[in-house]
């Protein structure tokens, strides 16, 4: 059964074949350019997993690397994409905020290098932040992302929690190990996570 970890990042993965596009920075199996054809025949990979990489291309890099992924798969093989979620992002500029929320807004303002007094910082500059940070070009949400994956062919889309889902090759895979990330719960509250099968 083949495996394949898109943009693996420090998320080294036993079992799966680990790919990223910097090879000297990660640990890899194999360096792989997701905005390229992928070196895999059709039909040859079982499951297919990418966590925080999609948003990282324009809206048609991302729907060549679904196509790709949708290829290299075989039929009945399973897709688990796990990326950042717009709808998060409103949210955060509501009045009526949970503290799970605040303490997220509070987290990235301490640990961002703002040029304006902390207290002068608004929901706006956490937005702008996540949006433009970290190399991101596309921020989703389920709908985009469910049709999207739709107009490819994938079927059976369904939503969970992050490390959570009824297929246990794919449970547990997404980083929340890593201190340079969010917590957790903080990973929770900006992702959210689509499976498909072919």
């Amino acid at each position: 059964m083949n495996k394949l970890h898109l943009g693996c990042g420090r998320n080294y993965l036993r079992g799966w074949i680990n790919t990223d596009i910097n090879s000297k920075k990660f640990q890899l199996d194999q360096e792989l350019d997701i905005t390229k054809n992928f070196p895999f025949e059709n039909n040859t990979i079982s499951y297919i997993f990418s966590e925080h990489v999609i948003e990282h291309m324009d809206y048609k890099e991302g729907k060549f690397m679904l196509e790709e992924c949708y290829r290299v798969m075989r039929p009945n093989g399973k897709i688990r994409i796990s990326t950042p979620d717009l709808k998060f992002l409103i949210k955060l500029y509501t009045k009526d905020k949970t503290q799970l929320q605040k303490d997220y807004i509070n987290l990235n303002i301490n640990h961002r290098a703002y040029d304006i007094d902390k207290y002068h910082c608004t929901d706006a500059f956490i937005i702008n932040n996540f949006v433009r940070a970290w190399g991101h070009l596309f921020i989703y949400d389920k709908e985009t992302l469910t049709n999207l994956l739709k107009e490819i062919g994938f079927k059976n889309i369904n939503s969970y929690n992050i490390c959570e889902s009824e297929d246990k090759n794919l449970q547990n895979l997404e980083n929340v190990r890593d201190s340079n990330r969010p917590s957790g719960e903080f990973l929770q509250l900006e992702t959210f996570t689509l499976e498909a099968i072919k």
